[in-house]
């Protein structure tokens, strides 16, 4: 909530400089007197207020803080108040939307190639045309080392080198890639969605990804050779050896992704599972959390609404109002499975609390933890993690909040089995 600060309801509201904020809650449970804050403030503050979420034991005895809000951890440092300073800059980096930066980080590619991206996308790969505006570089030094004809930008080296055009023409994929993207910001555009953008088959679209961006790590891995160890390009060797890389590459993720389907840990007997998630919206989250026994059968389904918008929040809100209903229906031996690492590991251990304004959540959880005989927490693929994150979205289109009857909810969504999951199990 940068730069907030509440606003009266109207003129007619004096300024009242010796409330406090504990004025504004109320206990048992604790929660916010939505009532005095609507008397007090406009309809955007409470908005505001109502997002930050309250621990409900052992909180008496914790001091206030002060929090730096540019920052997750609430900790101020150098480095994050510069990021603030400059996150409103007109740079290359700002200029990308965020949704390309969250696609890119999500590729199932090397981290490597996925940083290669970055620099290009943050124009900095230092290629002549960069470096002429730093140094003193005659035109003539600025041709491409590889094809020789163009200036050595990003566009002529991963659109338009002969080496890149003819490396294409050979792949699974015959294209003209310097036809289909006038910019390395587009053509990076359609790496990340092929199949919207190139109408690349959905079946072909990860290797695709990855022979694309293995390409452009083989031409400037090439163009470097050139350069610094003044070999002569090969055009065949170029193209066999990327080709052969792609291979190896495809064949390395097969493997994760196998080795991925087989990270299941049976359920000990006399335990329950729970599963957790949330759906995020525009004006707030709906958290949800399904608990089974062994052989699988629900033993409830809860669900909540938040008015905030942070995942990190309603994730963590998902898995307290699991353990509230667990703890009513007196269930004591739990694993706690769901997809959301940082939820995971806070939950363990308070060092680990993904950001500031999830602690008062983290605290509650780990009161939870506390009262029951055993528990274990697992981080679980997001595919094993369907059951509750369909309810989470069917809540949340419903606006069906609370406690949930299992006849309310559509068996479709409590029957997914998507090849990973134990038969026993299924969530």
């Amino acid at each position: 909530m940068p730069n907030f600060t509440p606003q009266p309801r109207d003129e007619t509201i004096q300024k009242d400089h010796t409330l406090k904020v504990s004025e504004l809650m109320m206990e048992n449970p604790r929660s916010w007197n939505t009532i005095l804050l609507q008397a007090l403030f406009n309809q955007d503050s409470v908005n505001e207020i109502l997002k930050i979420s309250l621990a409900q034991y052992n909180y008496q005895n914790v001091d206030d803080k002060p929090i730096w809000i540019h920052h997750s951890s609430g900790q101020f440092s150098v480095k994050s108040a510069y990021a603030a300073i400059t996150s409103n800059s007109d740079t290359t980096i700002n200029s990308i939307p965020s949704n390309t930066w969250k696609n890119l980080w999500k590729l199932k590619v090397q981290d490597r190639l996925k940083y290669l991206c970055w620099k290009i996308l943050s124009n900095i790969i230092q290629t002549k045309e960069l470096l002429k505006n730093f140094f003193p570089i005659d035109s003539d030094d600025c041709i491409c080392p590889i094809c020789q004809t163009g200036i050595e930008s990003q566009e002529h080296l991963f659109l338009n080198c002969s080496f890149t055009r003819m490396l294409w023409r050979q792949s699974p994929w015959p294209l003209n890639i310097s036809s289909l993207a006038e910019t390395m910001n587009h053509w990076i555009e359609c790496i990340l969605s092929p199949n919207k953008i190139l109408g690349i088959f959905s079946n072909e679209e990860h290797s695709f990804q990855i022979f694309a961006l293995v390409a452009m790590d083989s031409i400037w891995f090439l163009r470097n050779k050139v350069v610094h160890d003044a070999i002569t390009p090969d055009l065949e060797m170029f193209i066999s050896q990327t080709l052969k890389i792609h291979k190896e590459h495809c064949e390395a993720w097969d493997n994760v992704m196998i080795n991925n389907s087989h990270n299941w840990k049976a359920i000990p007997k006399d335990h329950h599972i729970l599963t957790f998630d949330v759906a995020v919206r525009e004006n707030g989250s709906t958290a949800a959390a399904i608990c089974r026994k062994d052989e699988g059968d629900i033993d409830f389904i809860q669900t909540s609404f938040i008015h905030s918008t942070n995942p990190n929040q309603g994730e963590a809100t998902a898995l307290l109002i699991g353990l509230k209903a667990a703890k009513e229906a007196n269930i004591q031996n739990l694993i706690i499975a769901g997809d959301s690492l940082n939820t995971i590991m806070a939950a363990n251990a308070e060092s680990h609390n993904p950001d500031w304004i999830t602690q008062p959540i983290m605290q509650d959880i780990r009161h939870m933890l506390g009262t029951l005989n055993s528990w274990q927490l697992r981080k679980i693929h997001r595919d094993q993690n369907r059951c509750a994150h369909s309810v989470a979205q069917w809540a949340a289109s419903k606006l069906i909040f609370g406690s949930i009857p299992l006849i309310f909810v559509p068996p479709c969504l409590l029957n997914f089995h998507s090849g990973k999951d134990p038969l026993v199990c299924l969530y």
